[in-house]
């Protein structure tokens, strides 16, 4: 894979809703990695060579805004090139289940 991303013919994509691994995602994430796994596989594609990208997605207010400058900034220092960010898209009928279950009091 480093061959290829030395002739500019790789890009990896991570997604994370989070640098951490809250409660919160645990219920969205059920079978993902937990996300400090996912930024060191980007640490590590970055170290070969590999161009990396952090896709925050979703992003989820109250969730993924948590500490927001100390993710950036391990992303960063993970070796990611570009942050893309999507917002949660969930239909009018599911509403009141994510604030019920992720709402802060």
């Amino acid at each position: 894979m480093t061959n290829m991303a030395s002739k500019g013919l790789i890009v990896l994509q991570m997604s994370l809703s989070s640098n951490k691994s809250y409660e919160e995602l645990k219920i969205l994430e059920l079978y993902a990695p937990p996300p400090n796994d996912r930024i060191e596989f980007i640490r590590e594609a970055s170290d070969k060579g590999i161009p990396t990208v952090a896709r925050l997605q979703p992003f989820i207010p109250g969730i993924s805004d948590k500490n927001m400058d100390e993710f950036v900034e391990e992303l960063s220092s993970a070796g990611v090139k570009q942050i893309i960010v999507e917002f949660l898209r969930i239909k009018k009928s599911s509403y009141h289940f994510i604030r019920n279950h992720f709402q802060r009091p």
